[in-house]
């Protein structure tokens, strides 16, 4: 049953309160603000293991552009193309890019933010660049000791085996939380909240062809020892790793000749899935992998919205959120500048390998609830099953 939101605000609201405490680094201009979300509910976003996830392009259909907006996705006169989250050659440059597969470097910046921070010893590196798999064919990959990033990029390089900064660790992604605090512009009159991009790019939407990802985010002190249990995963099944930085039970997918998954069930990746149907009242999805339309029925009197969760190189798809998370951080970032924000991830049958993950502008429109506060229904960027096995999956769904 779904509970009311929270009425809470978000923290980066009153975050101005820090204004008069200085930091480590100098200040560095905010990211730009490229994306605005609605609050959580039941259509616009789901719970899988500890983020709540949207689909930007549930969004751009229920929010202010579609022909009949949901009040729940935006009000009325939001212009609903900043749900188009522009990821193409250079698009996202000026963010924090964690990962940018295809072996290029289309969107990386060595000038970037991270180079530009200066502390009492001078201008130096505060975070990783992205993460780049070297070149050739691989349907998985995992974030290694081999490509970590080490300024100037390297990809696959030998300049990749020393740690670059206070608190980066070999084979995860580190930004310290001072600089992260800056470029989120904490402590102004309209902070950033911390929100993940996830560009999918997949060469199509068959259930052969679906993306299967686990990742995790983590605070760290300066020694790599996590703080306060602050460790938040992406996962299914609830089969969370036993670490984030270095979990050892994870299980991964397994699949047929035919690219199905085998595991569906037992998996701790999260499937990103192609097309289907969410129920325009409920938020549930429906026809999954297999939609092209989504009619009025008996069982959905209203009809549903078909989605794609694959909308090409140039547009990412999801963002992913966690309230605990950017409470520790914004709790911590001035008392502790030089504790790190660690991510890590895992991907498994990818057949195309242009996928991004990073750290854009992001706002929220509306109070996000209090974790555990709503029993929230699928996107579809689910833990998945056999064609088959359609009614058990839906099942598992509505949990």
């Amino acid at each position: 049953m779904l509970s009311k939101c929270s009425t809470r605000r978000i923290k980066q609201i009153v975050a101005g309160a820090f204004l008069s405490i200085a930091s480590t680094t100098a200040l560095a201009t905010p990211i730009p603000t490229t994306l605005s979300l609605p609050g959580i509910n039941e259509l616009t976003a789901t719970l899988y293991g500890d983020f709540y996830i949207y689909s930007s392009d549930l969004l751009s259909q229920c929010g202010g552009g579609g022909i009949d907006p949901d009040p729940r996705c935006s009000p009325s006169s939001y212009d609903d193309s900043q749900y188009k989250l522009q990821s193409g050659p250079g698009q996202i440059s000026g963010a924090l890019i964690i990962y940018q597969g295809g072996a290029t470097a289309d969107n990386y910046n060595a000038d970037g933010p991270l180079t530009q921070f200066t502390g009492p010893g001078g201008t130096g590196t505060v975070g990783d660049n992205a993460f780049v798999p070297p070149s050739g064919t691989t349907d998985t990959y995992q974030f290694n000791a081999t490509d970590e990033p080490a300024p100037p990029q390297d990809v696959g390089g030998t300049n990749n085996d020393l740690a670059d900064f206070t608190g980066d660790q070999i084979g995860t992604w580190e930004v310290q939380l001072g600089a992260l605090a800056e470029l989120l512009g904490y402590g102004t009159a309209t902070p950033n909240s911390l929100v993940f991009l996830f560009d999918n790019n997949q060469q199509g939407s068959s259930e052969a062809q679906w993306l299967y990802l686990w990742a995790s985010a983590a605070v760290l002190d300066e020694t790599g020892a996590l703080q306060s249990g602050q460790c938040y995963q992406v996962f299914a099944n609830g089969a969370g790793g036993d670490s984030c930085t270095n979990p050892t039970n994870l299980v991964a997918p397994t699949f047929d000749s035919n690219d199905i998954i085998t595991n569906p069930f037992d998996t701790s990746y999260v499937a990103v899935v192609g097309d289907f149907c969410i129920d325009k009242v409920t938020g549930i999805s429906y026809d999954i992998g297999t939609a092209t339309t989504c009619p009025i029925t008996a069982g959905h009197p209203e009809g549903g919205y078909v989605i794609t969760n694959n909308l090409g190189q140039s547009l990412g798809e999801f963002a992913a959120y966690n309230q605990a998370l950017e409470d520790f951080i914004l709790a911590n970032y001035l008392l502790h500048p030089e504790w790190v924000l660690s991510i890590n991830a895992r991907f498994a049958n990818m057949n195309d390998g242009n996928e991004q993950l990073w750290i854009g502008g992001t706002t929220f429109r509306a109070p996000v609830p209090e974790p555990g506060s709503l029993a929230l229904l699928g996107l579809g960027f689910v833990a998945m099953s056999l064609s088959i096995r359609r009614s058990k999956l839906l099942k598992q769904i509505r949990r």
